[in-house]
């Protein structure tokens, strides 16, 4: 799939990057270098990351004090320490 530059956030006019989309002087927004693309998926994956820790640590704390409080914990510990690996 292809990937493309938005104008004003991913590019600026004068930029290497800038095909003058955003002004009329190309029919097609700029294509997404793979550094681009790379940023957007780490950033991405971040975000789903801090959105499972989140959740983990809900859930973890919703549950009764036993085995399944002490697991959910464990999991959200896991999830937590998952970007130092």
């Amino acid at each position: 799939m292809k990937k493309v530059m938005v104008c004003g956030v991913d590019c600026h006019q004068g930029d290497d990057a800038c095909n003058g989309y955003c002004i009329g002087k190309a029919s097609d927004p700029p294509a997404a270098t793979e550094a681009k693309q790379i940023a957007f998926a780490k950033e991405t994956a971040h975000r789903a990351l801090d959105a499972a820790e989140k959740a983990w640590y809900e859930y973890a704390g919703l549950c009764d004090v036993g085995a399944e409080r002490t697991r959910a914990f464990d999991v959200y510990e896991k999830v937590r320490h998952a970007r130092r690996l």
